[in-house]
């Protein structure tokens, strides 16, 4: 928000954050500048000050419009963040001084010459197509901040899950493999191979740290696996030194329900993830269908600005030839008296 900009200014920060969008900071600036310049009686400012409330009208509208008017105090949506009663108070404002400085507005634009008059006009348009290029730059924003939320959050969540998993299954099967054979004890390290298991898994829960709302499923993964790896190398000890039967048992039945039980944490990581991927994708899509409703109400925003500028310069020609007409009309009458 904009009141960023001006804290630098401060000895000491604020007692409160009292925030304001750049898009009615904007609006603001600009309906304080078309207020100075409507207090010109003469010249160029009352047609300035006409365009500028007719900015305003088509941001705030184009804001109002883009959120679909939604009920709650302040909406925000890709970056347009402005009060319902704000755009009311704008709408009202600008259309109060183009209606009092209105006459004054045309009969300026008249008097400018042809190239003075392709100018302003351009110079409107213009600010209108910058404003279309701003909207869809903050358009290709929302959605890379969308896909790097999405990428960085539940999809890399559910890679680590899966190798979790992977991990868990390829030790569990391991340590039945010489519970089954013991003689593939002497081929296999196992203490190796349950410390090396250990410290991959442990990796991948940091992955899964990062993400607040993992937290408590983490924080028991972690628990499970230290308690896990500690009865496999005590059941080893108790292989080593003859006792086969224990090792069975453990492996079989003890080792088994650690396994399990991190199998559906792990599956309890991945259902939370595909909740989460759904609602990104639901921000997506519903960023889209914002992103399609605003860029037509500004497109139409745009024509019915273009169309107005063309009606408003080919009035003031037509305007022109008809006073150089009667003009003409009154000089062949003989009236010299009547101003070309």
């Amino acid at each position: 928000h904009t009141t960023d900009w001006f804290e630098i200014f401060l000895h000491d920060p604020p007692a409160r954050d009292q925030p304001i969008s750049p898009i009615t900071s904007s609006a603001f600036l600009l309906a304080g500048g078309a207020l100075l310049l409507a207090r010109r009686e003469r010249g160029i400012a009352p047609l300035a000050a006409a365009l500028c409330c007719t900015l305003i009208i088509l941001i705030v509208t184009a804001a109002l419009l883009g959120q679909q008017v939604g009920l709650l105090p302040h909406y925000l949506w890709m970056g347009i963040k402005i009060a319902p009663q704000t755009v009311i108070g704008l709408i009202v404002f600008s259309l109060a001084i183009i209606s009092l400085r209105a006459s004054a507005a045309i009969e300026a634009f008249n008097r400018l010459n042809f190239f003075n008059r392709l100018v302003t006009g351009f110079s409107f348009m213009s600010l209108l197509f910058l404003a279309i290029g701003s909207i869809a730059m903050m358009q290709i924003n929302s959605v890379a901040n969308i896909s790097q939320e999405l990428y960085s959050g539940p999809v890399q969540v559910s890679d680590a899950t899966l190798r979790i998993k992977a991990y868990v299954s390829k030790l569990n099967r391991g340590v039945k493999d010489i519970a089954v054979a013991p003689e593939l004890m002497q081929e296999r390290d196992l203490p190796g191979f349950i410390q090396e298991s250990g410290e991959k898994i442990l990796s991948e829960i940091v992955i899964l740290e990062s993400q607040p709302q993992l937290h408590d499923l983490s924080e028991k993964l972690r628990f499970t696996v230290k308690e896990w790896q500690v009865l496999l190398l005590d059941t080893y000890e108790q292989l080593q030194a003859g006792d086969l039967e224990h090792y069975r048992k453990t492996s079989l039945v003890n080792s088994q329900e650690y396994a399990q039980q991190l199998e559906q944490l792990c599956d309890e990581v991945i259902a939370r993830s595909q909740i989460e991927m759904q609602t990104l994708n639901d921000q997506a899509l519903l960023t889209k269908h914002h992103a399609g409703n605003l860029m037509l109400s500004v497109m139409l925003g745009f024509l019915l600005a273009g169309i107005a500028v063309a009606a408003l310069i080919t009035r003031s020609l037509s305007w022109q030839l008809q006073q150089l007409r009667q003009a003409m009309m009154a000089l062949a009458q003989g009236d010299t008296s009547t101003p070309i």
